[in-house]
């Protein structure tokens, strides 16, 4: 599976990554929404963890273009705050606050949307 991961906090992209590259899977960085609109637009993956307050931006600008470039691909929204209802709203598929664990975010890439359980 390709995983973008999509966070201007340096640890919190790291983790994610280095998580998911231990699991035999390929991985995408961006530190910042016009890194992330350059990927989005060469690049497919198959999930995205997308951080809600960037530097230079707001995720839900990054949710709103994958769903349009990369409609297939599964959305992660992730905050400190609890901002899931406006990745809601953008188009993710699911939400998680900050700070998770390995295994909160291996279940949530394993989710159906049927599983889902809201934000």
């Amino acid at each position: 599976m390709k995983i973008f991961i999509i966070d201007d906090e340096c640890l919190i992209r790291d983790f994610i990554a280095e998580y998911f590259n231990i699991e035999g899977h390929t991985i995408i960085t961006a530190s910042s929404v016009k890194g992330a609109k350059a990927i989005i637009e060469r690049e497919t993956f198959d999930v995205a963890f997308v951080d809600f307050w960037m530097r230079d931006g707001r995720g839900t600008e990054i949710v709103r273009l994958i769903k349009t470039k990369r409609p297939a691909a599964k959305i992660i929204g992730m905050s400190g705050r609890d901002q899931g209802n406006s990745f809601c709203t953008a188009g993710a598929d699911s939400f998680i606050r900050k700070p998770f664990d390995n295994e909160q975010i291996l279940e949530l890439i394993k989710e159906t949307p049927q599983q889902r359980q809201g934000y």
